[in-house]
């Protein structure tokens, strides 16, 4: 039990003892850059329980490279002020001015340094008791810098041609001396590519134009300072190159054409000069820069147009080119042909392609007969029906065969018609045209010989191949109507006639037509009705409506009209007859109505009193507008007493003033008041 205590106690001490000695608590880094002018402090602290009793007097001890070099000490007799060993520490520290110094404890300050103040500073705890290598020291290396600068550096813009070597060095010096690095740099990075000490040389063997770029070079000798650096940009140029499938390689032209020659270029780096030779060696002159590409126009005359054109791109790295053939066309030879099927008003021109093309694709034939022309796409049948000619007479008919230079020399034939055979072809033309309904009309045409006996109507839609027979007419007059269309639809109508001989020919004279649009219109009304009788003009049903389609409708509706008003004049006459006042004065009206009418006074019919009176509440005339009237009612001519005969002169029976006749219309009558004798 006492012996566990008494070496508990022992360890005890012992640790106390461990923890009490003299440590560094402090230390500046292992390497201390620092710019040449610049301080350097080297930071070091120290831990001691008791330095009076651990310490030695002259401690701690500060040093350059080894222990020879004392720089100076803290003194223990001014409260371990640091004090410099003049007889140790280096000259350059201590004159012609003081420049090292501490601060804190431990921290030894070097201001102002020099490239001689580079190397290892250390700072010794020097101890009463043991052996020197065995106390706490610190050590720390001081490289002074001196920022690099460059004795050979890359220009700013760097310019090569594709598939060449280059090389370009970069040079720097300082001290000490300092890392060179070339760098590609990309968009979102910088790539090393070489490094070096003091210099580094960046070689690019057969350049491609995908490593131009920016590149720089870096030069750095201190990790805690900025590199210096220097950019160049690398251009890398290469020759032009023309886009042959988009050049073509020849084109056709014929004596009196222009055209127009094109290079398409690819790429090129810098921007090619363009230049164009004609097939005798002669430079063009009207040379256009267009995009991505070169044109110029030539105007073919001369056999020396034609051949191998030269078109020439260029640049500083190369050249490309290519030759464009010019070919010559001529016209087309004549074409061989008959004429068959000779009709009295019509014939076949049936022909073979020339035999030479001129060479070039032939585009279209021509059929000329007296003053017309007739043109033949190549691509269609090679025969044609001549028609509208006259009966029994002799014809020139002449065939041209066309390609891209023109027509060539006609073939010609002579052929007579027959005195007899199928009809012309009628004219048509269109009289009317509704939404779902045309009306044709045609003039007669030649018979031939033979009696017309009947017409046949045919119609087609627009995108249709073939004619649809819509009927078929003998005998006047000459007009047809087609109805169940489309409205909104084109169509084309031809109508053929018939004789003994035969049909005229089809699909000649037609005409076509592109329906209107179906609109709602409203039914006239009976007092529009009235009102235009009333007016005395007649309105055609169409322009009323503004509707076409509605006129038998319409007719009808004008004349049930008219019987209704006829109807109402009776039936008011009537009345006015049935539902006369009992007049026990035998009171005589006499109705005048020569005024309204434009006609002569009447005659007396009766003995009228010399002396009468007028109703001082009435008007002697009473005037009706016809423009007021607005119902069939209105247009009904209205008698009126006019005047009174007295009591001696009475009889039963009034006198009415005639109306004279106006076929379908009703003349608005004036009315006179009445007048009643004293």
């Amino acid at each position: 039990m006492e012996r566990g205590l008494c070496a508990l106690l022992v360890g005890f001490i012992l640790l106390q003892l461990a923890d009490a000695a003299a440590r560094f608590t402090s230390h500046p880094e292992e390497k201390l850059y620092i710019v040449k002018g610049q301080t350097a402090r080297f930071t070091w602290d120290y831990h001691v329980d008791n330095i009076n009793v651990e310490f030695d007097t002259l401690s701690p001890r500060w040093y350059f490279h080894n222990y020879s070099y004392v720089i100076g000490y803290g003194n223990a007799f001014e409260g371990r002020k640091f004090n410099i060993d003049t007889n140790r520490c280096p000259v350059r520290l201590r004159t012609p001015t003081v420049r090292v110094s501490v601060e804190g404890k431990a921290t030894l300050v070097i201001t102002n340094v020099t490239l001689a103040d580079s190397g290892v500073y250390g700072c010794l705890l020097l101890l009463l008791t043991g052996d020197i290598s065995s106390m706490p020291t610190s050590k720390a290396n001081l490289i002074v810098t001196e920022i690099p600068s460059f004795i050979k550096k890359p220009n700013a813009t760097t310019i090569t041609i594709e598939h060449m070597d280059l090389n370009m060095n970069c040079s720097a010096v300082g001290q000490p001396t300092p890392n060179v690095t070339w760098l590609h740099v990309q968009q979102f990075s910088k790539v090393p590519i070489i490094r070096g000490i003091g210099t580094a040389v960046l070689s690019l063997t057969n350049i491609q134009r995908n490593q131009s770029g920016t590149y720089e070079c870096h030069a750095s000798n201190n990790p805690n300072e900025k590199l210096v650096r220097a950019r160049t940009l690398l251009i890398v140029n290469y020759k032009p190159t023309i886009l042959k499938p988009l050049s073509p390689a020849k084109i056709s032209s014929w004596s009196g054409s222009t055209i127009t020659l094109r290079c398409n270029l690819s790429s090129s780096l810098p921007s090619p000069t363009w230049t164009w030779y004609k097939p005798n060696g002669n430079r063009i002159t009207n040379v256009r820069n267009i995009t991505n590409g070169s044109e110029v126009t030539v105007l073919t005359e001369e056999s020396g147009d034609y051949g191998i054109y030269i078109c020439r791109a260029a640049n500083i790295a190369g050249s490309d080119s290519i030759n464009i053939n010019v070919l010559q066309l001529f016209p087309p030879g004549s074409p061989s042909f008959n004429v068959t099927d000779i009709e009295a008003s019509s014939a076949v021109v049936r022909w073979a392609e020339p035999v030479d093309n001129g060479g070039s694709k032939l585009t279209e034939y021509k059929v000329e007969i007296n003053s017309k022309t007739y043109i033949i796409a190549s691509w269609k049948h090679k025969h044609f029906t001549i028609p509208g000619l006259t009966k029994n007479k002799i014809y020139v008919v002449k065939l041209y065969a066309k390609n891209a230079a023109g027509y060539g020399n006609a073939s010609s034939k002579t052929f007579t018609t027959k005195k007899e055979g199928p009809p012309g072809p009628p004219v048509l033309k269109i009289i009317r045209v509704s939404p779902t309904t045309v009306i044709l009309s045609w003039s007669k045409p030649e018979e031939n010989g033979g009696e017309i006996e009947y017409y046949t109507i045919y119609k087609r839609l627009a995108g249709d191949d073939d004619w649809l027979q819509v009927g078929t007419l003998s005998g006047d007059p000459l007009t047809y109507t087609v109805k169940d269309l489309l409205p909104g639809k084109t169509y084309s109508f031809h109508v053929t006639a018939k004789n003994k001989d035969g049909s005229s020919l089809m699909d000649v004279n037609r005409i076509t037509v592109t329906l209107p649009v179906e609109t709602t219109t409203p039914h006239p009304s009976t007092s529009a009705i009235a009102s235009t009788s009333r007016s005395g003009s007649r309105l055609h049903p169409c322009e009323e409506c503004n509707c076409s389609t509605k006129v038998a409708v319409l007719a009808a509706i004008l004349a049930l009209s008219v019987l209704v008003i006829i109807l109402l004049v009776v039936f008011i006459a009537w009345k006015l007859r049935t539902n006369k006042p009992k007049n026990d004065n035998k009171e005589e009206a006499v109705y005048y109505n020569a005024h309204a009418l434009g006609m002569t006074s009447l005659p007396k019919t009766v003995n009228q009193s010399s002396a009468r009176t007028r109703d001082p509440n009435q008007e002697h005339y009473q005037q009706l507008n016809p423009c007021t009237l607005q119902s069939p009612a209105d247009a009904v001519p209205t008698y009126e007493p006019v005047r009174s005969v007295g009591a001696s002169e009475r009889n039963d029976q009034h006198t009415y003033q005639a109306l004279r006749n106006h076929p379908s219309v009703y003349q608005s009558l004036q009315t006179y008041a009445n007048v009643t004798t004293a």
